[in-house]
C-alpha cells in the first residue's frame, strides 16, 4: 500500500488516488460485522 494517508482510531484515511481501493479493503475486512459498513458509508 503507497501514497499518503493516515490511521486514525483504526480507520485508514487515504488520499483521494487510494479512496476506492481502500474503501473495498475496508468494505471486504467488515463484511462480518455489517456495522461497520454502515460507519464506513458515513464517513465516505
Amino acid at each position: 500500500m503507497t501514497g499518503s494517508g493516515c490511521l486514525a482510531y483504526g480507520i485508514f484515511i487515504p488520499s483521494s488516488m487510494e479512496m476506492s481501493a481502500i474503501k473495498e479493503v475496508a468494505a471486504n475486512m467488515g463484511a462480518g460485522l455489517g456495522s461497520s459498513i454502515n460507519i464506513l458509508k458515513f464517513l465516505f
